[in-house]
């Protein structure tokens, strides 16, 4: 059962500045909700943002409610998505079927909240990986009551089983083609008149992209993420030396004079470590859950009003991402920029603090990166101390683990037919951008990881780690 965690400051923020409030205000969109900005069209399912939730569950007249929790950049969530909307469709058919043979229903309302938008609403429910379904019913919701939904993140089969079971009804996705929704929910880059991304001609990947990326996953630690007391090697230490560790390798643009984004991250790191206390804010109710610990959040307002990366205003970053811009809206995107930082900052780690640098960053990934089916694989992939000796292999891993994912990934997109329609996941590098990366006999285009046993690519280490020298250093 999750518990309604209301969030309030029991202290005076101590860099004591003007309420965020009027900015936001001020304008329409928050920068980091506009770069992220994807907003699955509806059909079958109702949209509930913070101001709008507590009265439409109120004023529904249904008995149960069903609540996809999702973050529109997040992959796993954009494949789930079709599939729950075939169950929200079978919901509908199923209560129509039911009234018109005058029999009793127990009306469902399938509903949907975007934590990028609505982070308030996801925080009271301690939403902090996506997506995640929560039930109850309709009184259940009011009161902060509600049940996760532990199967069904697959398919509607699943989540309407999960439902039959516990209401004693037939809801029956299976009849409900996939495809009509997804022509629905997913359509053409042609059709949603995107911007259309060129492919770059240049043979270095863009700071900018890794710039953004660490702008929103900080956000999202600040905002989405609960600090329990210090024990160890917790969230709060993983932020820290991450911060750290990007204060120390961050990439700077090569045109910009100075070090101006290791310095903000470098004066972040400090007001951090000397105003945590101040800065956090207890989360009410947080000690009934779980093992009794009492729970604390950041206040990204207040951080954001005070600092700024690389010292950008904020208003800077709603030109959103540059190499790493998607066909339309949803693609590529912040899952790129980050792919972008992970292999800039092993290009710029030496040979005895690879390990550890290695490390720091997988642990932000397990405990910040929100899309819970892309953490939970990329932790799956095999690391050991000697993966990550050297310099070198510290690149050649992340190397391979970008390819790893990106078979995944690709896979999954091929199944789903959701992917990036003029970025389709590839062999990486190409042989495009590294025509001597690969023996002359292994020039597939389409991706076959490095590591995979059936028909691989053969691959030239040497080559490899030329191009990412060249590429991310």
């Amino acid at each position: 059962m999750k518990s309604c965690a209301c969030v309030l400051p029991i202290c005076a923020l101590a860099l004591g500045l003007a309420s965020i409030g009027q900015a936001v205000a001020e304008r329409q969109l928050p920068w980091y909700q506009e770069v992220t900005m994807f907003h699955f069209p509806h059909f079958y399912v109702t949209d509930l943002a913070t101001d709008t939730f507590q009265s439409l569950i109120q004023n529904s007249t249904a008995e149960y409610v069903l609540v996809d929790f999702y973050a529109p950049w997040c992959p796993h969530c954009q494949h789930f998505a079709p599939e729950y909307e075939r169950l929200a469709l079978a919901v509908n058919r199923f209560e129509n079927d039911i009234a018109a043979n005058a029999g009793a229903r127990p009306r469902i309302l399938c509903a949907e909240v975007d934590c990028v938008r609505s982070a308030g609403t996801c925080n009271r429910f301690g939403i902090h990986s996506f997506p995640t379904l929560l039930w109850g019913k309709k009184s259940d919701w009011l009161n902060g009551s509600v049940q996760e939904v532990h199967s069904g993140y697959e398919t509607a089969e699943a989540a309407g089983d999960w439902i039959n079971k516990r209401l004693n009804i037939r809801i029956d996705p299976s009849k409900i083609s996939r495809q009509e929704v997804i022509r629905l929910r997913f359509p053409s880059s042609k059709e949603q008149s995107p911007s259309k991304p060129e492919k770059p001609a240049v043979a270095r990947a863009d700071v900018w992209d890794a710039q953004l990326a660490t702008a929103l996953l900080l956000r999202g630690a600040f905002a989405e993420h609960y600090f329990p007391p210090a024990r160890g090697a917790g969230p709060k230490e993983t932020l820290l030396d991450f911060i750290a560790l990007l204060a120390e390798r961050f990439p700077e643009a090569r045109q910009t004079a100075g070090t101006p984004c290791r310095n903000s991250l470098s004066a972040l790191h400090r007001t951090l470590v000397a105003n945590w206390s101040n800065l956090a804010m207890y989360v009410e109710g947080s000690e009934s859950v779980g093992d009794g610990v009492k729970l604390f959040k950041l206040d990204p307002d207040e951080l954001e009003e005070s600092w700024r990366l690389c010292g950008s205003d904020w208003a800077h970053y709603r030109r959103g991402f540059g190499a790493c811009r998607g066909t339309f809206p949803g693609k590529r995107g912040f899952t790129c920029g980050l792919w972008t930082l992970f292999h800039m900052l092993a290009a710029r780690t030496d040979d005895v603090r690879a390990s550890n640098d290695t490390n720091v960053v997988r642990a932000m990934i397990s405990h910040f990166f929100d899309c819970t089916e892309c953490r939970e694989h990329f932790l799956k992939i095999e690391f050991r101390a000697e993966d990550a000796k050297d310099k070198r292999s510290a690149q050649l891993w992340w190397w391979n683990a970008h390819n790893l994912v990106n078979d995944r990934v690709g896979r999954l997109e091929k199944l789903y037919q959701d992917g990036d329609p003029l970025f389709p996941k590839m062999a990486w590098p190409t042989v495009g951008l590294c025509p001597d990366c690969r023996n002359p006999a292994s020039s597939a285009s389409f991706l076959q990881a490095a590591r995979r046993p059936e028909a691989p690519i053969a691959w030239r280490p040497d080559r490899v780690m030329d191009f990412l020298d060249s590429f991310y250093g």
